[in-house]
C-alpha cells in the first residue's frame, strides 16, 4: 500500500507522539537535500548499471551527465568555459527523475538499521 505524503507525515507523528507518551526516546535525522541536484555524479550511471539498465538506454544518460562545458555571465563579464564535475543540468524535466534514481536505496538503509517504519518503505 502506498501512502500519501501527508499520511506518511501523520504515521510518523503518530509514532512520535505515542513513544513520548510513553517516556520513550524519539530521535530525528533531518536531511537537506537543497542543493541534492549539484551533488548528483557518476556514482548515478553505475547504479543504473546495478539496476540493470541496459547500454541502449545508459549511453545517452552518461551523455547527458558527463563533460558539460559551460561559463558563467556576471556583471557582462564572461568567466573561462570549464567542464562540470557533477550535477544535473538545472531545469531539466530529468532532474527529478535522476535524484529519485540515485536516493532510491536510502530508505532501504534506513529500514536496515531500523530508523524507518516499515511501512514507509514498501
Amino acid at each position: 500500500m502506498v501512502l500519501s505524503p501527508v499520511d506518511q507525515w501523520l504515521q510518523i507523528w503518530q509514532k512520535y507522539l505515542n513513544t513520548l507518551v510513553r517516556c520513550g526516546q524519539v530521535d530525528v535525522i533531518y536531511t537537506d537535500l537543497f542543493k541534492a541536484y549539484d551533488c548528483i555524479d557518476d556514482k548515478l550511471l553505475h547504479k543504473l548499471d546495478d539496476l540493470d539498465f541496459v547500454p541502449s538506454v545508459l549511453k545517452p544518460i552518461q551523455s547527458y551527465l558527463t563533460q558539460r562545458r559551460c561559463y558563467v555571465v556576471c556583471n557582462g563579464y564572461i568567466s573561462r568555459e570549464f567542464t562540470l564535475t557533477s550535477g544535473v543540468p538545472q531545469g531539466s524535466n530529468l532532474g527529478p527523475l535522476f535524484l529519485t534514481l540515485y536516493t532510491n536505496d536510502l530508505l532501504l538503509l534506513l529500514k536496515w538499521i531500523n530508523l524507518v517504519s516499515p511501512t514507509l518503505t514498501t
